[in-house]
């Protein structure tokens, strides 16, 4: 994969001080540094022993610092290009090849940014912070798989580093290499507030996901900061793509996974319900009676999403937009408070589109729900 770039004074989410690579003098990196001008360096790490951008450039700091001879370094942009394998032989088991060029500039101590106050434990994430980081996931998604550069693009903080014309090579690269999508995971959606060494102060998400392709399989990660408007730009994307064919054995696939720090998509199937689940036949039915009725209120989020709130019932009926894969569905989550005053999210759901659009709606709002019971508790 190409041209993955982070705009960042160090690293987002303060992930350099955390992912050391384990390097022996037999996998030690080949670590090139030069000059690249204004004061400048670029420095160029090779390595099969390391397999992700945050875990290479802690692996350059020390040659950094010797650069800087007495002055501290500042990770500026940089470019990554990770590979595995088509086809593996032997017993020494799969080897991934990740070269990354990094920028870097020596500045006095004195002029370091100082650090933020640490997060603030008690901070949740919001239903409409779940809702914008998701929203900007699925456009992500849709715009790279009909080959809307422009769209996909317009997604990025800053375009990552990258002039249109750099993402739109990029991404033909991408696609050639893959062949079409088949679908689209989200397996884990991580919160941070404030964390140290980010580019900026506000909110991040971390979404791990797993994307099936026609000829490879791609297991990484996006990281989202939110804008002014609550909305979501990804800052950076990770890719580890796996061969849907290949004569790798069971425990090398493994391996590779693990070097490449898959999260398992292989969930069951959720079960279903027959009959009426939330009152209404279909979707569209659902939509049109619950605007009409006079005690509702309702709200259309800048993303498409139909928000309709029946206060006297404790109801939040939840409509997803067109862009959403699992359009047209509805949720409907009922909210009540116990004798043992624990708070009970009771939730339904009519979805109309695919089985595995749908499960996957399910278990966003599932983890949502656990998010806002969490909140209450506070």
């Amino acid at each position: 994969m190409k041209s993955k770039v982070l705009i960042a004074a160090v690293i987002a989410m303060g992930w350099v001080t955390t992912l050391r690579a384990g390097v022996t003098a037999e996998t030690s990196p080949d670590i090139q540094v030069h000059p690249s001008g204004g004061g400048g360096f670029l420095i160029t790490l090779t390595s099969t022993a390391i397999t992700n951008a945050p875990a290479a450039q802690a692996a350059l700091i020390s040659a950094a610092q010797k650069a800087c001879a007495g002055k501290t370094p500042q990770f500026g942009h940089y470019k990554f290009d990770a590979k595995a394998p088509l086809d593996v032989s032997g017993g020494s088991g799969p080897k991934t090849t990740l070269k990354i060029d990094q920028e870097f500039t020596c500045v006095d101590a004195v002029a370091q940014t100082t650090q933020p106050p640490p997060a603030d434990p008690n901070w949740h994430a919001s239903d409409k912070d779940y809702q914008a980081a998701i929203d900007t996931i699925t456009k992500y998604f849709a715009a790279k798989d009909s080959g809307n550069v422009a769209a996909s693009y317009a997604l990025l903080d800053g375009g990552m580093g990258l002039s249109l014309n750099e993402w739109k090579s990029s991404s033909e690269d991408s696609s050639a290499k893959t062949g079409a999508a088949t679908s689209h995971k989200v397996v884990k959606l991580t919160w941070y507030k404030d964390p140290q060494n980010a580019p900026a102060p506000g909110v991040y998400a971390a979404a791990d996901f797993v994307d099936h392709y026609e000829k490879v399989t791609d297991c990484g990660y996006l990281s989202l900061h939110q804008r002014s408007d609550g909305s979501f730009l990804v800052i950076h994307e990770q890719d580890g793509f796996i061969p849907n064919q290949s004569n790798m054995t069971p425990a090398q696939l493994a391996e590779l996974k693990t070097k490449l720090g898959c999260v398992d998509d292989e969930t069951a199937p959720l079960p279903e319900t027959k009959g009426d689940a939330v009152g209404y036949p279909d979707v569209a039915t659902a939509r049109k009676a619950l605007l009409a009725r006079t005690d509702a209120q309702s709200h259309l989020e800048p993303n498409g999403w139909l928000v309709v709130y029946l206060p006297a019932e404790y109801t939040i009926w939840t409509f997803t937009p067109e862009t959403d894969p699992a359009y047209p569905a509805v949720v409907r989550r009922i909210i009540t408070r116990g004798a043992d005053k624990n708070t009970y999210i009771n939730m339904s759901v009519l979805c109309e589109a695919s089985k595995a659009a749908c499960d996957n709606l399910v278990r966003q709002f599932g983890e949502l729900n656990e998010k806002i019971k969490a909140s209450l508790k506070h």
